[in-house]
């Protein structure tokens, strides 16, 4: 712990990457606290959320927080993102939709956790943007934020395989022990909601 504080206070040095990743992931968070509660749920959020967490990380800057344009593939499973470019952009609005129209927010941010990830829509880095965008609609609705800091790697890293194979047929089972995990490990630390009024931007519709 004041070894990270440390870090915050001083920045990274010496092109330590696990550093930078470290204070991407506090600049994002500081963009979510200020963007979240302003313009809810939308793909800029989305996009800038990525760009953040990306930075310094990408060899191609103006890749941060745009829809990929080349293939990609993810080691250690059979499962092919989409690899046509043009449609990426609709798929993700549409998942956002799918999640603003989610009345729940706890089920909302599964969702937005199991597919951001599925869909793969930038380069690199979508599955720590999934993990920071599924508190979009806990933070909406003064829910406290997910951390998966006491789930074991090789478990999210088997449910992961797990969404990348069967998401179609098996996902709500694959997964949710997994996010109930990442879930209960936070609703145990203090949280302190946000103060202003509760936005409409996660719920939109009916489900």
């Amino acid at each position: 712990m004041l070894a990270t504080e440390e870090l915050f206070k001083s920045g990274a040095t010496g092109g330590d990457l696990d550093a930078v990743m470290l204070l991407n992931h506090k600049t994002a968070i500081e963009f979510m606290v200020d963007a979240v509660p302003a313009y809810g749920l939308t793909t800029p959020v989305i996009q800038n959320l990525h760009a953040l967490l990306m930075q310094d990380l990408l060899a191609d800057s103006s890749s941060l927080g745009s829809i990929r344009q080349k293939v990609v593939n993810i080691s250690d499973t059979t499962y092919l993102p989409s690899q046509v470019p043009s449609p990426l952009g609709e798929m993700l609005e549409s998942i956002l939709e799918k999640a603003r129209q989610i009345k729940n927010p706890v089920e909302s941010a599964f969702f937005l956790w199991v597919n951001l990830a599925y869909l793969q829509p930038f380069d690199d880095g979508n599955k720590r943007t999934s993990r920071l965008a599924a508190n979009v609609p806990l933070m909406l609705y003064n829910n406290a934020p997910l951390s998966f800091l006491d789930v074991d790697v090789a478990d999210y890293a088997h449910t992961m395989m797990g969404v990348y194979e069967h998401l179609e047929y098996h996902w709500p089972r694959i997964c949710s022990s997994g996010f109930i995990a990442a879930r209960s490990g936070n609703t145990k630390r203090p949280w302190k909601p946000w103060a202003g009024p509760t936005p409409s931007g996660c719920n939109s519709g009916k489900r």
